[in-house]
């Protein structure tokens, strides 16, 4: 028997099984269990593997003889650097090399927490072939890529290699991890470079089938927050506000690290919610630890804010401010009055003048364009950009709690659409006005 394999296969399993278990056996002169796998280590260029099985009687005595022939190093590589990444064979780590034929096999390997099967269908090959499963050190691979995308961790890699012809039907490989989910990705690396390749990926398992030899990188998202800030709220009110983690190995744990959480809040370690009632109006900041289930950890500073009943705050471009606000309900519809001053003042730092006399709120930005106009309303109070007519809205006038003057407070919800023909991201959550964009 003959096989020929690469450079990067450094030894072989020998698996001879007897069909008289009464017999005995040797392999390279060592003695042999019957099914089970003897490791051969291998030179460069040929190597003779001998099988001698000795009858009941103990005279009489058959040998089987085995060539291998080991591939030089390829040129300008060495013994698995990265110097050879991407080659089909390059990855120096075997995990299995065993004989297929035109029967098929199903092979199984475990890497790691993996669980790697193999289905060779019947016919995919002609002839004897020697399969090899090969497996690379991560960092070292990691550290050889060009082009690993950001976010994206490497959680397996995995190669394959035929002694002969390609396969003439699809060879299947499952791998089955806790380190995989359902937004894994797959690739095949040529040259460094990764290639997406088409690929099943549910929680804990991916397929992928092939006819040639590469070599396969699996990747997760790596562990990132989504949530970034917390809305303000009302002393007194009722909390129950979801923290969230993307990527990573679900299921995460919470954790607070550093600083504190409002008086009256707890967070839940399991679930990754804050709740309870906020007792006491004040600010602060909390840094809050997320860790999947492979133990990569995450932290987020969260600064929260806790209100007056008569106040809300404004966040512009990160920045907070408690302002008073009034809620009025229309019909059944509670609605949120801000005051203009403080709105007006906002604005001025985004580049925007603005002018009130009583009546009419006139606002000014270069580089608007076209400004949209409808149905402006029936209300008593104006609002204008570069002198078109938005909103006429209805005003309150209300005193003040922080300076114990009166002032006008109206509608947030205009002020929203106002933003929107400023080109200014805002968002309301019903307590905290959060801003982004301008100079």
């Amino acid at each position: 028997y003959t096989s020929t394999v690469p450079y990067g296969t450094s030894s072989v399993n020998v698996t001879p099984t007897l069909a008289d278990g009464t017999a005995t056996m040797t392999v390279n002169g060592s003695a042999a269990t019957s099914g089970s796998p003897d490791a051969v280590p291998l030179n460069v260029g040929d190597n003779t593997i001998t099988v001698v099985v000795t009858a009941q009687d103990g005279t009489t005595t058959k040998t089987y003889t085995i060539t291998v022939t080991r591939a030089g190093a390829p040129s300008g590589g060495g013994s698995g650097g990265s110097g050879s990444v991407g080659n089909g064979s390059s990855f120096p780590i075997v995990l299995l090399s065993t004989m297929v034929n035109s029967a098929g096999a199903v092979l199984e390997q475990r890497l790691g927490d993996a669980t790697i099967e193999v289905d060779v269908p019947a016919g995919a090959f002609s002839q004897w072939e020697q399969f090899t499963l090969t497996t690379e050190d991560l960092q070292t691979l990691i550290d050889s890529l060009k082009n690993l995308p950001a976010g994206q961790q490497v959680v397996l890699v995995l190669g394959v290699t035929f002694s002969g012809p390609a396969p003439t039907l699809p060879v299947t490989v499952t791998i089955q991890s806790p380190a995989i989910s359902a937004n894994a990705f797959v690739y095949k690396l040529n040259g460094g470079q990764l290639v997406p390749v088409q690929a099943t990926a549910t929680a804990g398992k991916v397929m992928l089938s092939f006819t040639t030899d590469p070599d396969f990188v699996v990747t997760m998202p790596t562990l990132t927050w989504v949530t970034t800030w917390l809305p303000a709220w009302v002393t007194g009110q009722s909390v129950s506000q979801a923290l969230t983690v993307t990527g990573g190995v679900a299921p995460y744990t919470w954790s607070v690290v550093s600083g504190a959480l409002p008086d009256g809040l707890t967070l839940n370690a399991v679930s990754g919610v804050l709740q309870g009632k906020v007792l006491h109006p004040g600010q602060g900041q909390v840094v809050i630890q997320a860790a999947d289930d492979k133990g990569a950890t995450v932290k987020q500073v969260l600064r929260w804010d806790i209100l007056q009943p008569y106040e809300r705050e404004i966040v512009l471009n990160g920045q907070g401010t408690n302002v008073p606000g009034l809620v009025r309900t229309e019909g059944k519809i509670p609605t949120t009055y801000m005051p203009i001053w403080y709105v007006m003042q906002m604005l001025k730092s985004l580049g925007v003048s603005s002018s009130w006399d009583g009546r009419n709120w006139r606002m000014a930005a270069s580089g608007i364009g076209n400004i949209q106009t409808g149905n402006a309303g029936r209300g008593d109070t104006s609002i204008y950009l570069n002198g078109v007519l938005l909103e006429r809205v209805t005003r309150v006038v209300a005193r003040d709690p922080n300076s114990n003057q009166v002032t006008t407070y109206i509608p947030i919800w205009y002020v929203l659409q106002a933003l929107d023909q400023l080109h200014l991201h805002s968002v309301w959550t019903g307590t905290t006005w959060v801003i982004t964009g301008g100079q």
